[in-house]
């Protein structure tokens, strides 16, 4: 038995549709259609529903090379049930994906309309999807590129996604999110199977209430959750700048413990500064004191070795002095010598005396200006 079916339009266009779908179009709207075959295009199909499961599906017109067997062609599923349908219809309307996975809750915002039924072509197989949808972005952000920005949603109510399948999804870089239903859900919002009719609102009103119901948290497992390439590369980049943060810490730290020792030493630097200015300023003048001191000193020491010497040591510009203040003498005498024999020839024989007293005079007097020149 087969869930879908395709529908040719009048212009040319071609529609897929679930088994159940079709059945509401003929049985509420008095939609009428030729179904065919997805697999087979030429192939025409009859819908069937069976009112006591409340299930529909497609199946080969009687005649046809492909009713023989039921194994030679793709999708021989046991038709489409009134909940899966429910539950297919009420995900595609969502526009955001709340899901929780054991611990792992990701929450997707959905870009555009979902998908119902889509088709994969993997690995020379042919897959459907029940829901897909494309992704704008997620919370961690981080699946967004994991998972090229899509993903699909299988809904299992009484038969798990194949293995097979689920392999081709993840070798494939889809992700595949298997909704799970517990029996306590599907008989809340499952159609009443007592009765053998029912509106058109009532299964819409089923949809929209577990549509409510998704739209808080969609719990299941990931059958695919694969990683992008550029998703794997982006993790080795986040790597290598969490390792450089963490290194950028370190130094930081290292910075802020040497600006605590530092910052007493700066108070501490500054104060000697302050306390080392004045005695600068103490220095220099201790400095020209010494200077002063030393020029004494050296002029004191050459006066010593000139007494020592007998006044041999004498400097040039000393030397000169003496010779001029000799020559000097020289003249007083002399003039002293002219004086005194005028005076002779004045008062006689007093004048020898007073020659002599005159002499001792000028001795004494030469004598005193010697010791004040050596006191200089």
């Amino acid at each position: 038995m087969k869930t879908l079916a395709i529908v040719k339009k009048a212009d040319g266009e071609v529609r897929r549709i679930s088994a159940f779908q079709a059945y509401r179009e003929e049985r509420f709207q008095g939609k009428r259609h030729v179904y065919f075959s997805i697999y087979y295009p030429d192939e025409e199909m009859t819908l069937v529903y069976l009112k006591n499961t409340k299930t529909a599906f497609f199946r080969y017109k009687k005649g046809s090379n492909f009713a023989v067997s039921k194994n030679n062609s793709p999708d021989n599923g046991e038709g489409e049930s009134s909940i899966h349908y429910i539950a297919k219809e009420a995900l595609s309307r969502l526009t955001k994906l709340t899901l929780v996975s054991g611990q792992t809750t990701i929450t997707a915002f959905v870009s555009g309309k979902a998908t119902v039924e889509k088709r994969f072509d993997l690995e020379n197989k042919t897959y459907f999807a029940d829901v897909y949808f494309n992704l704008e972005r997620t919370e961690p952000k981080e699946y967004r590129y994991r998972w090229y920005d899509q993903i699909a949603l299988e809904i299992c109510i009484t038969h798990k996604v194949e293995l097979e399948k689920a392999a081709d999804f993840e070798k494939n870089i889809i992700p595949l999110f298997e909704v799970t239903l517990p029996k306590k859900t599907c008989e809340k919002f499952d159609l009443d199977k007592a009765k053998s009719e029912y509106s058109d609102n009532e299964i819409e009103s089923r949809i929209v209430n577990m549509q409510k119901m998704f739209e808080k948290q969609i719990f299941g497992c990931f059958l695919s959750n694969p990683f992008s390439m550029e998703y794997l590369e982006m993790q080795r980049y986040k790597s290598e700048i969490d390792k450089f943060k963490s290194k950028r810490d370190e130094i930081y730290d290292i910075v802020k413990n040497l600006e605590q020792i530092v910052e007493p030493l700066g108070i501490r630097v500054a104060d000697i500064a302050q306390r080392v200015e004045p005695l600068d300023v103490k220095t220099i003048d201790i400095t020209q004191r010494i200077e002063s001191l030393d020029a004494k000193v050296a002029d004191i020491e050459q006066r010593a070795e000139y007494l020592s010497t007998g006044g041999t040591g004498l400097c040039q510009g000393q030397e000169n002095l003496l010779f001029e203040n000799d020559h000097s003498i020289l003249d007083q005498e002399k003039l002293f010598k002219t004086k005194c024999s005028c005076t002779e020839l004045h008062y006689g024989e007093n004048t020898s005396v007073g020659k002599k007293d005159t002499k001792r005079g000028v001795l004494v007097r030469l004598s005193n200006w010697i010791k004040r020149v050596l006191e200089k």
